[in-house]
């Protein structure tokens, strides 16, 4: 028996076939070939992943939102900042902005999976909108970062809530 021929040859082989069945042979194509030649193999390296996460999301089973009414409800209001709590398992929201009245709010509350509580930390940041807050997995704390004051002044501050304070 022969030699067996290279798989890497075989692939490159194909590709090059594939590419001036693709896009033509003339010189001009052939010169922008190895440029395609690049952006397939980008796109054959992803496949792989993006494949991947089509079979995960086709073999579970259908997400659907449902409508919870809690006990409490908050109060109307837009870009406020929430994150999730992984020490105390609630989801947290601070502040926002009342889109009827313009108020700021530096309201505190957390969402336990059914209900909403209002927090009354001892300490709060001052009111703001348009701020962003993270889970800080290192210290078990979420962090709360800048936003906009009433004033429409750029905030570049830092808080750390505790599910205390």
């Amino acid at each position: 028996m022969g030699e067996a021929f290279p798989l890497g040859l075989l692939v490159r082989v194909i590709i090059q076939h594939f590419l001036c069945a693709l896009f033509g042979t003339s010189r001009a194509q052939r010169i922008n070939v190895s440029l395609r030649r690049a952006q397939l193999r980008r796109f054959v390296c992803t496949l792989p992943v993006l494949l991947f996460f089509q079979s995960q999301a086709i073999g579970q089973t259908a997400a659907n939102w449902t409508k919870r009414p809690p006990e409490t409800s908050l109060t109307l209001r837009q870009r406020q900042a929430m994150a999730y709590d992984a020490a105390r398992r609630q989801v947290v929201l601070f502040g926002g902005v009342n889109p009827n009245s313009g108020v700021l709010l530096n309201d505190t509350w957390v969402w336990d999976g059914s209900n909403w509580t209002q927090k009354s930390p001892q300490t709060s940041p001052p009111a703001r909108e348009g701020h962003a807050m993270a889970y800080d997995i290192a210290r078990g704390r979420v962090v709360l970062f800048g936003g906009l004051d009433a004033k429409m002044n750029t905030l570049n501050d830092t808080w750390l809530w505790d599910g205390i304070n």
